[in-house]
């Protein structure tokens, strides 16, 4: 005669409807997010340390934070000069506003700046020579 299945939560034996979910079964009242407790019904989840957290708490508590807007990076997230960005946010600080994703750039007080732009506003200035006398 096989185990009973058990309940990832309780460890009590599970009898009538079940649920299976992160490679473990459970009662279904008991598939609770992690954070807030309240049950998951939704198919959208996401594992955290080994347990369910349901959409709202991971975009809430869990997602990095955009440096440039505050908001949280549910998407691709970029890493850049010690920060995490929206892919998108990540623009040249200077006229251009050009994406710097997958580029090269100059950092100057903490903000990124393209080469053309870096070199217009910081590079040295040139001045016309003049003859001597």
């Amino acid at each position: 005669m096989p185990d009973p299945v058990t309940c990832a939560k309780c460890k009590k034996a599970i009898e009538g409807e079940s649920l299976t979910a992160l490679d473990q079964n459970w009662h279904p009242e008991h598939f609770v997010c992690k954070l807030c407790e309240k049950p998951i019904t939704s198919e959208q989840f996401v594992e955290h340390e080994g347990s369910p957290v349901c959409g709202k708490c991971n975009t809430a508590k869990l997602c990095e934070k955009c440096f440039q807007c505050k908001k949280p990076i549910t998407g691709k997230v970029l890493k850049a000069m010690n920060q995490v960005w929206h892919e998108d946010h990540f623009v040249c600080s200077g006229p251009c506003k050009k994406p710097l994703s997958g580029t090269e750039f100059f950092e100057r007080e903490s903000k990124p700046y393209c080469k053309p732009d870096f070199d217009k506003l910081f590079g040295a200035k040139k001045a016309p020579a003049k003859p001597l006398k």
